[in-house]
C-alpha cells in the first residue's frame, strides 16, 4: 500500500456574483409577486379589526377580498 501520494485541489469563489444571484434568486419581482402599492399595513389592520367580532365563544372575522374583483 502506498499513502505516500498528494493530491491539491484549488476552488476559487466570487463571493459578489454568489450574493448578486442570491438577490435574485429572492427578488419579489422575478416571481411575479409585487407588493400593493395602494394599500398599506395600518389600513389591513383597519378594516380587520372592523370586521372582527366575538359571538357564543368565538371569534368571526370576515375573508378578505380585494375590491372590484368580481
Amino acid at each position: 500500500m502506498n499513502l505516500n501520494e498528494t493530491f491539491a485541489m484549488g476552488v476559487m469563489v466570487n463571493e459578489s456574483n454568489i450574493s448578486d444571484q442570491l438577490k435574485k434568486f429572492w427578488d419579489l419581482e422575478n416571481l411575479g409577486i409585487e407588493a400593493d402599492i395602494e394599500t398599506t399595513e395600518k389600513d389591513i389592520m383597519t378594516e380587520f379589526e372592523s370586521k372582527i367580532t366575538y359571538q357564543n365563544k368565538r371569534y368571526k372575522v370576515k375573508l378578505p377580498w380585494k375590491p372590484n374583483i368580481k
